[in-house]
């Protein structure tokens, strides 16, 4: 996954581990389902990331920044596969760059990926660009008084640009496929 590479080139931190709270936690969630199968399915489906990729500083094995993968990050990811496989069976190998739905994938991916980055004064993972605007704000040497105030002004909307972006990235592959299925007949 390219945004594991990115983060990790980016912080410089590239030791990797993966854990999952679904299979760490399986007794408990097994108990959970067997009195509450909805509540448990809210839980695993929606509020805990199904795996997280992470890398730890060695000295302290705290982590240095985390991935988190929930389920609809990971279905967004099945969706992008999908279509470049599509986009590959359909015309071999020798698939040019140009001719797979590359900004449609990206948007559609940025906005469906969580971090958390130590380094960021943060209460846990957050949406990619609000966990960049975070770094940025509270920055001890960039940042000020006003980034801060305009940070709490726009904290509580980040979901209405993230949808945006997602729903872009669903028009683009939407798109290109109506495109090459239309000049396919």
């Amino acid at each position: 996954m390219a945004e594991i590479a990115f983060i990790a080139l980016s912080t410089g931190h590239m030791a990797i581990q993966i854990k999952s709270p679904l299979l760490e936690n399986l007794g408990f969630f097994m108990v959970l389902a067997g009195e509450d199968l909805t509540a448990t399915l809210r839980i695993v489906l929606v509020e805990n990331p199904l795996f997280i990729v992470e890398s730890k500083y060695k000295a302290t094995d705290s982590t240095a920044w985390s991935l988190h993968y929930f389920s609809v990050t990971l279905l967004v990811h099945l969706l992008v596969a999908y279509v470049a496989s599509e986009k590959v069976s359909r015309q071999g190998i020798n698939t040019r760059i140009q001719d797979l739905p590359l900004s449609g994938s990206v948007l559609l991916i940025a906005s469906s990926v969580y971090l958390l980055l130590a380094a960021c004064c943060t209460d846990g993972p957050h949406w990619l660009f609000h966990t960049w605007l975070l770094a940025v704000v509270f920055n001890p040497i960039t940042s000020s008084n006003a980034t801060i105030q305009l940070y709490q002004v726009l904290r509580d909307w980040f979901i209405l640009p993230q949808l945006a972006m997602g729903g872009l990235g669903v028009y683009l592959l939407y798109r290109h496929y109506r495109q090459t299925h239309q000049a396919r007949h």
